[in-house]
């Protein structure tokens, strides 16, 4: 199947991006721009861009509204926005933390909410990027947390949805070489370390492009048997 003709909803959070060949609209903020322009180049495709806060509800229902009025459907929708964030049970900061993934969690069903009609309507697929590190890992109980409840999320509205023909999953990322790690010196340290890399069996850091194939995969009609699935892309962790 191509994807040409089909409209893509994703959803980013600071410098993160997966692109697929259909079109698309984006959330980001900021420069947004940098992240749209060079899509549309010699494709067959198009591409927007929304700078908004994914945060907030006002945001959110500008972001359905505006992906309705241009495209007029979402035939898949990408909730890809998040943060990792370091905190101890213990620090002071936790509960700030806590907070601060939980409203993540919930702006990717409000969104969602809003374009389910449109996703019933034509049959499509919602993908929900989890993480590897819904495993217990150290000083990230509050980001272990949202991603288990973004895969519960996956598995009920696959459940709920599944009698309307649209396909819900959630793909799990290992380590991924994206700025949310490499502008982290502290992170960076850590999980590029010679030991860490040589818990993961190929050996090597996961690119961009090995989730944006994945979520390519799961949005084909070719995997349209597939649902309530949770797709480890962490070159076997």
């Amino acid at each position: 199947m191509s994807l040409k003709d089909k409209i893509i909803f994703k959803t980013l959070y600071e410098q993160l991006y997966i692109h697929l060949c259909g079109n698309e609209i984006f959330t980001i903020r900021p420069n947004v721009d940098k992240i749209v322009d060079p899509i549309g180049d010699g494709q067959q495709t198009t591409a927007i861009g929304v700078c908004a806060d994914i945060l907030l509800d006002e945001d959110i229902n500008k972001l359905s509204d505006t992906v309705l009025s241009v495209y007029g459907k979402c035939d898949i929708l990408v909730n890809n926005a998040g943060v990792y964030r370091l905190a101890g049970f213990g620090s002071a900061n936790y509960m700030d933390t806590y907070d601060e993934e939980m409203k993540f969690l919930r702006s990717a069903q409000l969104l969602t909410k809003l374009l389910t009609q449109s996703l019933i309507d034509s049959k499509g697929s919602i993908v929900n990027i989890s993480s590897y590190y819904d495993n217990p890992f150290p000083l990230a109980l509050a980001n272990n947390i949202n991603k288990v409840c973004t895969d519960m999320l996956t598995k009920c509205l696959a459940l709920e949805l599944k009698p309307n023909g649209v396909c819900v999953n959630s793909i799990s990322p290992g380590l991924i070489s994206t700025p949310l790690v490499t502008n982290n010196p502290m992170l960076s340290k850590w999980v590029l370390s010679p030991d860490f890399i040589e818990k993961i069996a190929l050996r090597r850091v996961g690119r961009p492009d090995d989730v944006a194939n994945a979520v390519a995969f799961l949005v084909d009609d070719k995997s349209a048997i597939i649902t309530a699935l949770k797709l480890a892309v962490d070159g076997g962790h």
